[in-house]
């Protein structure tokens, strides 16, 4: 029996088992910064792990980004497919993936203008509390996200959801 080989890559990796195309794809941060999809094209499924979900649970420790979570479904929605499969849940449609996205769109929305208006960060975290898009955040995700939003603006980069692309 031989060894399971170990593979590293950036951004993507093609992998053919029994004749089905299998694509290993990073775009980005989002839940950690190790997420992958893996792509079955001919099969038109995508295996997303915690990308995809009912909410959304960034860590921020191990590398999560919220702003990088909107890119990373914007690129996987490029994909052409119809099922997607969380780590954890039910089996998704694309309109369920869609959705999901729309919900991390009106967030990063909302919270890009809260950091625009300079408002602090208890502002921003009271303001989210009351609503973040459905998505279930906690406090210290908020708290994170806020640090996150900030450290991009003063960057000079502040991303906005319609025009952002990776």
């Amino acid at each position: 029996m031989t060894e399971p080989r170990l593979i590293t890559y950036d951004r993507n990796y093609v992998l053919r088992l029994g004749g089905v195309e299998v694509q290993l794809l990073h775009f980005g941060n989002a839940h950690t910064d190790g997420d992958t999809v893996v792509y079955f094209s001919n099969l038109r499924i995508v295996a997303a792990d915690a990308l995809i979900g009912v909410d959304a649970n960034p860590d921020f420790s191990s590398g999560g980004s919220i702003l990088g979570w909107q890119t990373a479904l914007r690129q996987m929605l490029k994909l052409d497919f119809d099922i997607a499969v969380p780590g954890n849940g039910s089996v998704q449609k694309r309109a369920d993936v869609e959705a999901f996205k729309a919900k991390i769109d009106s967030l990063v929305t909302r919270a890009s203008g809260l950091a625009r208006t300079r408002a602090t960060k208890d502002q921003f975290v009271s303001a989210l509390r009351k609503d973040d898009s459905g998505l279930k955040l906690s406090e210290s995700q908020l708290t994170s996200f806020y640090s996150e939003l900030v450290s991009t603006e003063r960057a000079g980069s502040m991303i906005r959801p319609s025009v952002a692309s990776y």
